[in-house]
């Protein structure tokens, strides 16, 4: 798929959907007020999939972050890729305040790693057609 004002490709077919609203579960509502929400369209789940692959295979989509780990309720340190997206503010939750939008990536470059053939790892041919035994 291309952008239609622009000339580069966009990584998905349909782009992915996300919401951050009011956490409805009852049995973790205290703990986590609020929740996200991501939508992928099946008809890009895989090119969503190759996506992220093609952003970890090469190392000039790397950034350091942080990520908060909710279960530790600590904040760790690490590699990781990022995608953006555009959105907008709602007010289709309890408090009257969400956010919503979506994220359709342009396509990554694809990192191509030779597959190195090991000859010395392939079977013997025998000398013979004698049965060694």
């Amino acid at each position: 798929m291309t952008n239609s004002s622009n000339s580069f490709e966009l990584a998905l077919p349909l782009p992915v959907s996300y919401s951050v609203q009011d956490n409805k579960w009852e049995n973790s509502k205290e703990k986590f007020p609020k929740m996200a929400r991501f939508f992928i369209p099946l008809e890009s789940a895989y090119d969503f999939a190759q996506h992220i692959m093609s952003l970890c295979d090469n190392e000039k989509y790397h950034k350091n972050g942080k990520v908060y780990d909710m279960n530790a309720g600590e904040q760790i340190e690490t590699k990781g890729v990022v995608i953006y997206g555009k959105g907008k503010v709602g007010s289709f939750d309890e408090d009257g305040y969400g956010a919503y939008g979506s994220f359709n990536p342009v396509k990554a470059e694809i990192k191509q790693v030779p597959k190195e053939v090991n000859w010395d790892s392939s079977p013997v041919v025998p000398e013979s057609d004698e049965i060694p035994f």
